[in-house]
């Protein structure tokens, strides 16, 4: 027969007590391993705050040429440009274009026929983009190119040491241009603010006939950087959104670490500023690229499991919009489910964005709901026409203003956000790769 002592039998007393303690005890252990997965800064105080990075400029795309933007030269006559340059001798019917540096030569022209974009002005002058004391004229901040006729050859100029005279700067045929080849780059000078003073800095150009249009161009160029934070060394690539001189849009990624590189960069990957870089120590924030590109700053966020935004894995902003049917509908009418919020646009590309994001409500309307996206303008008829399965919103209507903020880019997005039932961003693609990224997360129909 058992016997216990009055010992035993007083512990025997608190046994369900101690048990729901050791319960707790588990639990928080379990929620910290959780908390330190979601957070990797969780005691790590001895890595910095702040991080500023020294890059190098580097020839070529690199992983991130995603990002690389065809941009049309608007050719004039001679007596059409803002500033007067000095010709060669021997090119005849000359035409003159030219690009603004430092910022972006959209809203350069808006400003110039006093149309105001004062929000952009002031994210300008509060990063330290421009001089507001200096600033410099037009013919000392842009790049001048120049086309015409040697004999019956089509043929072209830049100037490539940005001193406004052609004569001096080798003449080459017009030829189409090959996007990924470093073999017909040119290297071109100019000036730029780098937050503290004017510096000479120099680019790569890629120029030539594209897709049958005129003369185009791009930077074919990137930047990167090696760091070490703790034990473990990361590389990190930095290239601008719209391939013009401007860093107006810089994202980021991070394409290796401890020595070995990656062959791919998926674009849910690149990050703007204001995202997060994850690291295996910490999360830091991409918080500044210098205007010239050749300081990238970033610094600690200790609180990332908390963040909302729409980069893989933060918690998805909260949006309330309506449809072209009127309809009002908002994020938590999704909550639970798997929704898919897809841009499309009428912007040139075969096939044409439509008809792909058909093919893709035929694979998988099924396993989620869909909310298709469009800057409309004047063609919402047209796009309604298209008879698109899911939610079509319309981003160009005023109180869709916040939910295209968030969730459009920019005007010729085609970039697909997919948010899963917790609410957060599960992945982040070009609505083309929807093959490669959906079958990751959901079962295709049959």
């Amino acid at each position: 027969m058992k016997t216990f002592n009055s010992t035993s039998i007083n512990l025997l007393k608190y046994e369900p007590f101690m048990k729901s303690i050791f319960r707790g005890l588990i639990l928080l252990a379990l929620l910290a391993c959780v908390i330190q997965s979601q957070n990797p800064c969780s005691g790590q105080s001895n890595l910095p705050d702040t991080v500023i990075l020294k890059t190098k400029l580097e020839k070529g795309l690199g992983l991130m040429y995603y990002l690389t933007g065809i941009n049309h030269l608007k050719f004039k006559i001679k007596d059409s440009l803002k500033y007067d340059v000095i010709l060669p001798a021997n090119i005849s019917d000359i035409k003159l274009a030219f690009e603004v540096i430092d910022y972006n030569s959209y809203f350069i022209q808006k400003r110039e026929k006093g149309k105001g974009v004062s929000e952009y002005w002031k994210g300008l002058i509060a990063g330290h983009k421009i001089d507001t004391i200096n600033e410099l004229s037009t013919k000392e901040n842009s790049v001048c190119f120049l086309k015409g006729l040697r004999g019956k050859e089509e043929v072209f100029i830049i100037d490539e040491n940005n001193n406004k005279d052609f004569r001096d700067d080798p003449i080459r045929l017009v030829q189409n241009i090959d996007v990924f080849s470093k073999d017909n780059l040119i290297k071109c000078a100019y000036t730029i603010y780098n937050g503290k003073k004017y510096v000479k800095v120099s680019c790569w150009i890629n120029m030539g006939i594209w897709e049958g249009e005129d003369l185009c161009y791009f930077t074919s160029q990137h930047h990167s950087v090696q760091f070490k934070v703790g034990k473990s060394s990361y590389d990190i690539d930095i290239k601008m959104y719209d391939s013009r001189f401007n860093f107006d849009k810089p994202q980021i990624a991070l394409i290796g670490g401890n020595g070995v590189k990656r062959d791919t960069v998926l674009e849910g990957e690149f990050l703007q500023v204001g995202e997060y870089l994850k690291l295996k120590e910490c999360v830091y924030k991409f918080a500044d690229l210098s205007n010239d590109g050749s300081y990238l700053t970033l610094v600690r966020e200790d609180h990332y499991q908390d963040i909302s935004g729409t980069q893989i894995g933060v918690i998805a902003p909260a949006f309330k919009c309506h449809t072209t049917d009127g309809d009002s509908i908002s994020l938590e009418d999704y909550k639970g489910r798997n929704v898919l919020l897809a841009n499309i646009s009428a912007c040139y590309s075969v096939p044409g964005s439509q008809e792909v994001y058909k093919d893709l409500a035929e694979k998988y309307g099924s396993k989620l709901d869909m909310i298709v996206i469009d800057r409309a303008g004047g063609y919402l008829k047209q796009i309604e026409n298209y008879n698109l399965p899911g939610r079509l919103v319309n981003a160009d209507t005023p109180d869709n203003k916040e939910f295209a903020k968030n969730y459009r880019p920019d005007y010729c997005s085609r970039t697909c956000f997919l948010i899963g039932p917790d609410g957060r961003i599960v992945d982040k693609f070009e609505i083309f790769d929807w093959e490669k990224n959906l079958p990751k997360h959901l079962i295709p129909k049959n």
